[in-house]
Formats: C-alpha cells, sequence, structure tokens
C-alpha cells in the first residue's frame, strides 16, 4: 500500500498534441526492504482516473492497479 502525502493539480497545454491535459499527481511513500527510510512514488491521475476514483485526501492508503500497458487503470482507495 502507498500512503499519499501531496496531491497537485494538473492542468497545461501540451506541446506535442496542442491539447489541454488535466489531471492531478498523487505523490506518495512506501516502505522497501531495498530502501534505508522509505521510498517515494508520483502516479498521474487524468479527469477519468478521476471521476472512476472515490476522493484521495492526503493520509489516505492507496493502492494502484495497472493495465496491460502499464498504465494506472484503477485506484483502490483506503481511507484512513
Amino acid at each position: 500500500m502507498l500512503e499519499v502525502v501531496g496531491i497537485r493539480k494538473v492542468e497545461y497545454t501540451s506541446k506535442t498534441t496542442g491539447k489541454d491535459v488535466r489531471g492531478q499527481e498523487v505523490h506518495t511513500v512506501y516502505k522497501d526492504n531495498n530502501t534505508e527510510g522509505v521510498s517515494t512514488k508520483s502516479i498521474y491521475m487524468s479527469e477519468r482516473l478521476i471521476a472512476d476514483t472515490p476522493q484521495i485526501k492526503v493520509g489516505d492508503k492507496i493502492r494502484p492497479l495497472y493495465n496491460e500497458r502499464g498504465w494506472v487503470d484503477t485506484i483502490e482507495v483506503h481511507s484512513k
């Protein structure tokens, strides 16, 4: 499980496609036996993923589930 320690809104126009990009980055920490202290991971959530996921708050525990392409497909949220 990953513990949410920060959430940052993302909103910009892609330089490659010219399309608007909106979503959020969820910053997390987790225990890793190969790391002294904790490891970190940031997960980008598109507007679709945000709409399909219960609201995530700092302090929640989450488990991202990935599709066959390695992209986050769904996120299980375990509120504190």
